[in-house]
C-alpha cells in the first residue's frame, strides 16, 4: 500500500484522503501507470483548468454534506503526526491558495 505521503499532491489524492479519513482507513493507493500517462500529457490551460476543477468540486460537494462529527476523524501522518479531517482540509486549501496565487502571477508574466 501506498502511504499517504508517497502519493503526489493532487485533486485525486485529496479525494483519497478525504475518503480515508471518513471511513478510518489508509487511503487507496495511486494509480500509478495512469498517473505517470496523464502527467506527461501536455494539455491546454483551458484543459488543465477542467481537469483540477472536476474534482475538486466533488471533493467540496462531499465535505458539504459530511455530518460535523466525521471532521474529527483522522489518521497519522508519518512527519506531522496525528491529523483530523479538519486539519487535512485547512492543509489543502492553503496549498490550493499558494497554486493559485502562482498561476495568477504566470498569467500575469505572460500578458494572460
Amino acid at each position: 500500500m501506498v502511504s499517504r505521503d508517497a502519493m503526489p499532491d493532487t485533486p485525486r489524492k485529496y479525494t483519497q484522503l478525504i475518503l480515508g479519513f471518513v471511513i478510518g482507513k489508509e487511503p487507496l493507493s495511486a494509480q500509478g501507470e495512469a498517473s505517470k500517462a496523464l502527467a506527461s500529457l501536455v494539455k491546454p490551460p483551458r484543459v488543465s483548468i477542467e481537469t483540477f476543477n472536476a474534482p475538486r468540486e466533488s471533493n467540496l460537494r462531499m465535505l458539504r454534506a459530511l455530518p460535523q462529527h466525521l471532521w474529527e476523524n483522522g489518521g497519522m501522518h508519518s512527519e506531522r503526526g496525528q491529523e483530523s479531517l479538519a486539519d487535512l482540509v485547512r492543509k489543502y486549501a492553503s496549498h490550493e491558495l499558494n497554486h493559485l496565487a502562482q498561476v495568477e502571477k504566470i498569467a500575469q508574466g505572460s500578458g494572460g
